[in-house]
């Protein structure tokens, strides 16, 4: 018998007489392979290439678009997304990422492109009031009645928008309430709905109309450009709108481009590696193949047990160890083969089937600011080369889980299975030397890890740290095989069956252990995470409160009365000084500590408290004081009485100190359309100040002034920057619900006020679903493997069942068995991958949750690396899940015992 035919032909008829285990590692060696290759299909499919998305940005009639910027002579590839570079933008950028907005005359271009229709194309977002809810959808603003305009939408009820105040919705806000013939509320604006249309680009909530039906009018947040149509656009017209600014996505020159575009896409070009990604990703990968081959292994192993007698019989009659060894190892191919074809074909028709929804869970996924939108997913495209990639780790796979039962079983001793005897040989002295010695470079590597707050390091570490414990199994099954003589019955033959066959026992604690270790690492590393973010939240105001506010510095005092009667009695009023922030012009207060070192100055963001300088003479009227460390507030107190002010600093060394201090209000106005800016100081004071400290590392304002000297300060300044009511405290939290309810009346009294209540850290819902999702894939593993394992064992062993009937054995001693290898098999794989998931698990924490001293003052006084364990996810992992699956096997094995000889048992 030579070569591997007559070989390959054995093994498929040895696994079509036993279909239950060939299903089982089927399904084994088929699952990761149909998962990647779905995965793969997906990201090349989403993965839209310069051409593929022409259509979507052009529609069918345009040619090219066209986007001004304000950053002088541009160079650029032929797709702008793929590069462009100015010299006034100081390097590349990303095409329409960077566009300023600006509103130009076509016409300025008729030199360059003569007599071609050209259509402005304005595109933002816009709030919708729409099924009880307000939320962010993508707006498009053209004129829908050219050609041009009406091949970026496809209509599919209805018209298409032609007045002023009509507009055409998505599906998705259709069946949310906008019906045609509906009236919607867009941006605080009444529109009536007279189509269903949907995007080229995006698929969920969208919504379109003619130029100014929709108020893109924001040259800071709106993207313009122009789409042309006509003849091609030529590369040398690219590069003659290039000189004037202006960036241009060419249909012509994308589909065919010149040498000249490839030379500018190459020199913009630069190769950019994540190292961390690329080893992230190799580890993952080795990690899933060492588990797959830990999962399969013991189906071979039983595998090659039951075709002992047949490799006796071949040796018998001259087979040499090779050829055995390439008996066992057909099955791998066979069943690696077949899990690669099922795999592949099941991966690429789940690809197929999951876009659209996929499309519409992205769609209706809003994030924190209501703003919800979907990109469509590309052409089906099959990467075929990543695909037989994929496909290979199936066959290879199988033959690494078929490589020990092959070795063993060319060793086989050819006497004691003619015999009927069995059982495999005493664990080498080699393997525990080896085991231990990767065990601890896994550790070294671990800790150097987290030394050097290194996480690739820590990463790297796991690999022998878990392929050590897998070598140092075996020993250990010795070990509690000779210290079994005073367990239960069924627990010790479990226990002692489990030692003697290593061979298929070894692989599947091994694949419990690296499940559970990987689930308590990463588990560690999430929890620790969270807590680190816990620790460093620093609330706006007292948990509880809330405030009404203004964010576009409008005086609130203004506003009172119309809010008057939708406020809570009581709300205590906060004054600080004028700011504004609008759509074109903002005003920024500053704040410099004045000396011989270097000042740190407080720019303008906003507060809870909307003003980031506040004016009060007493600092527990509005609770200010709980914005200040407690060891500084009798000092705070104290300096307004003496009529200073109070700066926040972060810096511990400085606290307590008298400082001059230089407020400053600066006018910046953005002049539409060209990019330019003006600055007016309105304000530049010196005045008198202690510096304090923040409660929680960031600060919930910048400065505090007594009125006394913010009159001072303000006097003769515009009225913009005086002391005005910039918030309205509420004597108490109105609650999730009532704080949604009315920061909907306030919103709809006074456009632009706004509600903002204090709740406290609140745990990101990604670490609850981090930590479900962890324990259901580990659950799930570990209930497949152990049981898997456990029902192979018991199918290997009938021959002793069968034997313990024959004495008086009764047939529930059969489920106590199972039991007993279930917990074998579990519990010691889930306490090793215990001890072994702690060691990256604590390890990562430290690079993890390290304190980044993100204001220049070093890392004194942040919280540090933090540890936190999540005992209850790892107990559930090590404790309950061992007896779970016990009761499961317990409860699914068969209590009758078929009485059969021995010899058949291993024949």
């Amino acid at each position: 018998m030579t070569g591997w035919r007559p070989l390959l032909r054995l093994a498929r008829r040895d696994l079509a007489r036993h279909r239950g285990r060939t299903a089982i590692v089927l399904a084994m060696l088929t699952l990761p392979v149909l998962v990647v290759t779905a995965g793969a299909v997906l990201f090349a499919s989403a993965d839209i290439s310069s051409a593929e998305r022409l259509d979507r940005e052009l529609g069918p009639e345009g040619e090219a678009l066209l986007a001004p910027t304000t950053m002088g002579p541009l160079r650029q590839a032929a797709d702008p997304d793929q590069g462009w570079t100015s010299e006034d933008s100081g390097g590349a950028g990303d095409a329409f990422s960077m566009v300023d907005g600006a509103v130009v005359d076509p016409a300025e271009w008729a030199d360059v492109l003569g007599d071609r229709p050209v259509l402005e194309v304005r595109e933002g977002s816009v709030e919708v009031a729409v099924g009880g809810e307000r939320l962010y959808a993508p707006a498009l603003e053209v004129d829908l009645s050219t050609p041009l305009g009406a091949g970026l939408v496809e209509l599919a009820e209805g018209r298409l928008p032609t007045a002023g105040d009509e507009v055409a919705v998505s599906a998705p806000l259709a069946r949310r309430g906008a019906a045609v013939g509906d009236e919607l509320e867009i941006g605080g604006a009444e529109r009536t709905v007279v189509g269903i249309a949907e995007s080229r680009t995006d698929q969920g909530p969208f919504v379109t109309g003619g130029i100014g039906a929709l108020g893109l009018d924001d040259a800071m947040t709106t993207s313009v450009a122009y789409l042309v149509g006509g003849d091609p656009v030529t590369w040398a017209e690219v590069e003659a709108l290039n000189a004037d600014g202006v960036l241009v996505l060419s249909r012509a020159v994308v589909v065919d481009p010149p040498a000249a575009a490839q030379a500018v896409e190459a020199e913009l070009a630069y190769d950019y590696v994540d190292d961390a990604a690329v080893v992230t990703g190799g580890l993952i990968v080795v990690m899933v193949l060492l588990e797959v081959v830990l999962l399969a292994g013991p189906a071979f192993a039983v595998g090659a047990r039951r075709q002992a007698r047949t490799v006796a019989l071949l040796v018998t009659g001259g087979a040499t160890p090779a050829q055995v060894r390439t008996l066992v190892l057909a099955s791998g191919v066979v069943l690696g083969g077949a899990a690669a074809v099922v795999g592949v074909l099941g991966g690429i028709a789940v690809a197929a089937l999951l876009p659209p929804a996929l499309e519409q869970a992205a769609a209706w996924w809003p994030s924190v600011d209501r703003q919800v939108s979907g990109g469509r997913i590309g052409p089906f495209d099959v990467p075929w080369g990543t695909v037989l990639a994929v496909a290979s780790f199936g066959v290879v796979s199988a033959l690494l889980a078929a490589v020990v039962p092959a070795w063993l079983a060319s060793r086989t001793d050819v006497v004691a299975v003619l015999a009927g005897r069995r059982g495999d040989d005493h664990p080498g002295h080699r393997s525990p030397v080896v085991g231990a010695v990767l065990a601890a470079l896994g550790v070294a590597l671990a800790i150097g890890g987290a030394v050097e707050r290194d996480e690739r390091l820590v990463a790297f570490g796991a690999v022998p740290l878990v392929i050590g414990t897998v070598l140092l199994v075996a020993p250990l099954l010795a070990l509690l095989g000779r210290s079994a003589a005073r367990l239960p019955l069924a627990l010790r033959f479990a226990v002692r069956d489990s030692a003697r066959h290593r061979s298929r026992t070894v692989p599947a604690i091994a694949a419990v252990a690296a499940t559970v270790a990987g689930a308590v690492a990463l588990g560690i590393g999430g929890a620790s995470d969270a807590e680190q973010e816990a620790r460093a939240y620093s609330p706006e105001l007292p948990v509880g409160q809330a405030v009404v506010r203004s964010d576009t510095g409008v005086p609130l005092a203004d506003d009172l009365a119309a809010v008057e009667d939708v406020v809570p009695a009581g709300a205590v009023p906060v004054e600080g000084l004028g700011f504004r922030s609008d759509d074109e012009v903002q005003i920024d207060w500053s704040a410099t500590i004045l000396g011989d070192d270097e000042g740190w100055s407080y720019g303008s963001w906003t507060t809870a408290y909307g003003s980031q300088v506040l004016v009060t003479d007493d600092l527990g009227a509005a609770d200010l004081d709980a914005g200040i460390a407690p060891a500084d507030r009798q000092a705070a107190r104290d300096a307004l009485a003496a009529g200073r002010a109070l700066v926040v600093v972060m810096d511990p060394a400085g606290a307590g100190e008298d400082r001059q201090v230089l407020l400053s209000a600066t006018r910046w106005e953005y002049q539409q359309g060209t990019g330019a800016d003006e600055n007016d100081e309105l304000v530049a004071a010196e005045v008198p100040a202690t510096l304090v400290r923040s409660e929680r590392p960031t600060a919930r304002f910048a400065a505090v002034l007594p009125t006394s000297l913010a009159a001072e300060v303000t006097d003769g300044a515009p009225a913009e920057v005086q002391p005005m009511t910039t918030a309205l405290l509420l004597p108490e939290g109105p609650g999730p619900e009532g704080a949604r309810e009315l920061r909907e009346q306030v919103e709809e009294a006074v456009p632009g006020l706004t509600v903002y209540e204090e709740t406290g850290y609140e745990a990101p819902p990604e670490m609850v679903w981090v930590l479900l999702g962890l324990g259901t894939v580990a659950l799930l593993l570990v209930l497949v493997g152990s049981l898997t394992a456990t029902t192979l064992a018991v199918n290997d062993a009938a021959g002793d069942l069968a034997t313990l009937g024959a004495v008086g054995a009764t047939p529930g001693v059969r489920r106590r068995i199972a039991a007993g290898y279930a917990l074998v098999i579990t519990g010691v794989g889930a306490g090793l991958g215990l001890l072994v998931g702690l060691v990256p698990g604590v390890a990562i924490t430290f690079p993890l949750t390290a304190p980044i001293d993100y204001y220049g003052y070093g890392t004194e006084g942040l919280p540090g690396s933090v540890l936190e364990v999540p005992w209850l996810f790892i107990g559930t992992l090590v404790v309950l899940l061992p007896l779970v699956v016990a009761a499961v096997a317990a409860a699914t094995t068969r209590s009758s015992v078929v009485l059969a000889g021995r010899g058949a048992a291993v024949g």
